[in-house]
């Protein structure tokens, strides 16, 4: 969404809404879960390190395709979490 069209009638930009329900707190969850810097959760993903901080401050909410790829980490994380405790 252009920037334009997200301006309220006071002026100031609105924020993003977060539909997939991946919110700036639960993205920085997950990186600081998995131990990692912004910019080694960046590589994890594929994406850039301002795109990490973009999501973690709320800026821009995460593409589709950036969310399957949290998805996978997710799910990634919670069976290695799984195993361990076996």
């Amino acid at each position: 969404m252009p920037r334009a069209s997200m301006r309220r009638a006071n002026g100031r930009t609105a924020r993003p809404s977060h539909p997939a329900g991946w919110t700036p707190e639960e993205v920085k969850g997950l990186r600081q879960a998995l131990n990692r810097t912004q910019v080694e959760f960046a590589a994890l993903l594929g994406v850039t390190f301002s795109t990490v901080n973009r999501w973690e401050n709320g800026r821009v909410g995460a593409s589709p395709l950036a969310v399957r790829e949290l998805n996978a980490l997710l799910n990634k994380a919670r069976w290695r979490k799984g195993r361990e405790r076996a």
